[in-house]
């Protein structure tokens, strides 16, 4: 069991669920590329690479594809995510209509970090 009650299958379950919520969300949204970054950009070592991509480059190049690495056993899960604060302020001023991905970000956040309801969005 995790520390939420959760079996580890049900809460890898949950995680990839909203991942795969976030990729249709940023597709949606018309954020998804069909190209990746330079490699320069990718090699980032700041946080959520903010000094080389916006936050919707790092959720798919770097973010998507290193939690499905994890989830498919190829490393450990992080005990806490705080991705949510941040993308809040990245679309402060955006002309889209983010509250969806922001509402999958904080779902994300809280399963991961065990704060949860035990509900993933539908």
């Amino acid at each position: 069991m995790t520390r939420a009650g959760y079996s580890s299958v049900d809460h890898y379950r949950s995680l990839r669920q909203i991942l795969v919520k976030i990729e249709a969300e940023l597709k949606g949204l018309q954020l998804w590329e069909a190209e990746p970054p330079p490699p320069t950009a990718l090699a980032s070592t700041l946080p959520f690479c903010y000094d080389t991509l916006g936050l919707h480059q790092w959720l798919q190049w770097r973010f998507l594809p290193k939690m499905h690495r994890i989830l498919l056993g190829h490393g450990s899960l992080p005990g806490e995510s705080a991705i949510f604060p941040y993308a809040l302020d990245c679309f402060r001023e955006s002309e889209q209509d983010p509250n969806e991905l922001l509402f999958l970000l904080r779902s994300f956040d809280e399963l991961l970090s065990g704060k949860e309801d035990n509900s993933t969005p539908q």
